[in-house]
C-alpha cells in the first residue's frame, strides 16, 4: 500500500492530498505559502551583522513556515531566519523565528522548521558572518539593522537605499 499524492486546485488554490491508493483514505495537507525571493546566485554579495528584511514576496497566507532555502556566496555562520510583521513603513515586529546556524555556501536549504507566519509578513535573515547573495536590482527593497534583531520586539528599520534590493531568501510552509 503507497500514498498516492493529490492535487486540486478550487477558488485559484491549489490543495495538496494523501491517498493510499488501495484504501482510499486521503489526508489534508493545507494550502501551499511562499515568502521571500527565489534562493539563486546573484550578481553582488552583502556581508553579515546585520538583520535584513526582504520586502519581495510577502507571506500569501497564515499557517506555518516549514522549510527555507538561503544561497550565499560563502558559508555564513550564526544565521538566524526571522518572519516579520510590518508596523509601519520602517518599523517591523519579528512574529517567529530559527536558528539555522551555518549555511553552506551555494543553495541550501532547511526542512523541518516551524515559524508562525501570518499573510503581509516579510522574511529577513540574519547572520554573523559570510556574504549572502543580493541583487539591487528588480526586488521590492530591504530593511535593516545591526545585530539579531529576532528577540528585539518593535524596532526601527532603516531603508538600504537601493529600492529593488532583493537577497536570496525563500521560504515554504503550510496553512
Amino acid at each position: 500500500m503507497g500514498l498516492k499524492l493529490l492535487s486540486e486546485k478550487t477558488n485559484g488554490h491549489l490543495t495538496n492530498f494523501f491517498s493510499t491508493e488501495d484504501a482510499g483514505i486521503s489526508h489534508y495537507e493545507g494550502d501551499p505559502i511562499d515568502i521571500g525571493s527565489a534562493a539563486i546566485n546573484r550578481v553582488s554579495t552583502q556581508v553579515g551583522g546585520y538583520t535584513f528584511i526582504a520586502l519581495d514576496n510577502p507571506a500569501n497566507d497564515t499557517g506555518t513556515i516549514n522549510e527555507a532555502t538561503i544561497y550565499s556566496d560563502t558559508n555564513l555562520v550564526g544565521a538566524v531566519l526571522i518572519i516579520f510583521e510590518r508596523n509601519t513603513t520602517n518599523t517591523f515586529t519579528p512574529r517567529s523565528f530559527a536558528v539555522l546556524g551555518a549555511v553552506t555556501a551555494g543553495g541550501d536549504t532547511f526542512s523541518g522548521l516551524s515559524l508562525a507566519v501570518e499573510t503581509g509578513d516579510f522574511v529577513a535573515l540574519y547572520w554573523d558572518t559570510g556574504a549572502l547573495d543580493v541583487v539591487d536590482t528588480g526586488g521590492a527593497g530591504c530593511y535593516y539593522k545591526s545585530g539579531d534583531q529576532s528577540e528585539a520586539g518593535i524596532q526601527t528599520y532603516v531603508n538600504t537605499g537601493t529600492s529593488a534590493r532583493d537577497i536570496s531568501v525563500y521560504a515554504t510552509g503550510i496553512t
